[in-house]
């Protein structure tokens, strides 16, 4: 159960320049539990239960990282189940399944694992592990999928009538303002993996980074097409904290939008049977 902040509690963005947010005291020293499988991660519904309701106020730091968190109320996880929470966390079921199939199949090819949101580790993977010819991508831009709202907008404009003078005569003060709306950059996500990929010049030499958008041009590699499909997933996932920024938000020393709105997460595991 997650306990949301009274709306009209102040907010931490509000607090005065300089000023720093409130330390959030870390949980009492409770004995370490180590967990290796599933089974015993749903065992812990009723310990964890109880130590959240000793020590609320860290509870919220389940959800700048959990993993972290839980180490944090002395339930630790072992790698393989560090890796089963945040894939679970961050992914949906199809999403989770497609994920580790593609991380399996290019560590296998690569021989290391794949970080296709790393710029430096794709364009490595591009130009040297694939030794592909770099392409001239000035002014160039994916291509995105299009989505039912687009489609509704794009009938919406087209429908739009001309703007008329409301007005006859010549006017007192000349309007030279104009007011618009840029359009939203397009999501990662929507990069069209079907799409064909246009023909390119080379370029010069090869960059020293790569975008997921720019390795889009060399999908027609099938080990890129993986890692670029790859990167896609996990820029859907939800970021958790890294564990530096996890310390820096339970110190107060940066805003954490969670801290803004949730006071405390609390577990019901129910009656003991």
């Amino acid at each position: 159960m997650v306990r949301r902040k009274d709306a009209k509690a102040p907010s931490p963005r509000s607090t005065p320049a300089g000023k720093p947010l409130d330390i959030i005291k870390s949980p009492s020293k409770n004995g370490a539990i180590t967990v290796h499988t599933e089974r015993q991660l749903l065992a812990m519904a009723r310990p964890l239960a109880e130590r959240l309701a000793a020590d609320p106020g860290f509870s919220v730091m389940l959800l700048a990282n959990p993993v972290l968190a839980l180490a944090a109320y002395g339930i630790q996880l072992s790698p393989r189940m560090r890796d089963h929470v945040m894939q679970a966390l961050r992914y949906s079921s199809a999403l989770r399944e497609r994920h580790a199939a593609l991380e399996k199949t290019l560590t296998g090819q690569l021989g290391e694992k794949p970080k296709p949101n790393d710029p430096k580790w794709l364009a490595k993977l591009v130009f040297e592990t694939r030794g592909l010819t770099p392409r001239d991508l000035s002014e160039r831009a994916p291509v995105y999928r299009t989505t039912e709202i687009d489609a509704a907008i794009a009938r919406a404009q087209k429908g739009r009538p001309e703007a008329t003078r409301r007005y006859p005569g010549t006017r007192r003060i000349q309007v030279t303002a104009r007011l618009g709306v840029a359009p939203p950059d397009p999501a990662v996500r929507r990069l069209d993996l079907d799409a064909p990929v246009p023909k390119l010049e080379a370029a010069r030499r090869a960059p020293a980074t790569l975008t997921i958008e720019e390795a889009w041009f060399y999908k027609d590699d099938p080990v890129v097409r993986d890692a670029v499909e790859l990167g896609q997933i996990e820029r859907r996932g939800f970021a958790f904290r890294t564990p530096a920024q996890f310390r820096k938000i339970q110190k107060g020393e940066i805003v954490d939008g969670f801290r803004a709105f949730v006071t405390r997460i609390s577990l019901e595991p129910g009656k003991k049977p």
